[in-house]
């Protein structure tokens, strides 16, 4: 179920939830339909630099205690997505992650070691972040330009902040993003926050991981 305008406004009836949109001056007619939309709380719409900078800016505007990321493209998948967040016992958990559904098929999460190799998880839409725990952690590097999504999650995975995975399905994502080709800037800054928040022997060891998956 993909979920609308009009079942985002139901939600917001029950449960205290808020629809943050960061928009860099689009070129299109988005701005329009930003500023037309009844159910944005809030919006901001300005140049930034880059997308973790726009989102760096959605964490600053948010008043409630998750905080969930969408991009362009991407939806949340059912209304159940959103409101089992409401159970006080996930309170105590720094980061909630749960499945994406991508391509047809719902993406699986993976162990979360593997960001030690330089390896994302899960998805970045199907993340709720604790906001009032995180404070003080929860902004992302603006040096990344492709991979700040993983460079957070490291730094917090280093700090043992608590995780916890739901069997739900959080987000329908769209992918073809700006880090679905490879690039030399995006293996550059892979390897660069594994070296910069594991140290050099995690870089080699995800340099080997790497060509072992390169070659199987």
């Amino acid at each position: 179920m993909k979920i609308t305008f009009e079942s985002i406004s139901e939600l917001k009836k029950y449960f205290f939830f808020e629809y943050i949109v960061i928009d860099g001056e689009s070129n299109d007619n988005s701005i329009d339909l930003i500023k037309e939309n009844k159910i944005i709380d809030q919006y901001l719409i300005e140049p930034d630099n880059g997308i973790y900078d726009a989102m760096n800016k959605g964490i600053c505007l948010a008043k409630r205690q998750w905080v969930l990321f969408m991009n362009a493209g991407d939806v949340i998948f059912s209304n159940d997505s959103i409101s089992w967040i409401c159970n006080k016992e996930l309170d105590k958990f720094d980061i909630i992650y749960g499945y994406c559904f991508s391509e047809n098929q719902i993406t699986p999460t993976k162990e979360i070691n593997l960001l030690k190799f330089g390896l994302m998880p899960f998805c970045h839409q199907a993340i709720f972040y604790n906001r009032a725990a995180l404070e003080g952690y929860f902004i992302y590097d603006k040096f990344f330009k492709i991979y700040g999504d993983y460079d957070l999650m490291a730094r917090l995975f280093k700090k043992n902040f608590t995780m916890k995975k739901i069997e739900y399905v959080i987000a329908k994502y769209k992918g073809f993003g700006i880090s679905h080709n490879i690039s030399t800037r995006k293996r550059f800054e892979k390897y660069y926050s594994v070296f910069k928040n594991f140290g050099m022997i995690n870089l080699i060891k995800a340099l080997i991981y790497r060509i072992k998956s390169e070659n199987k």
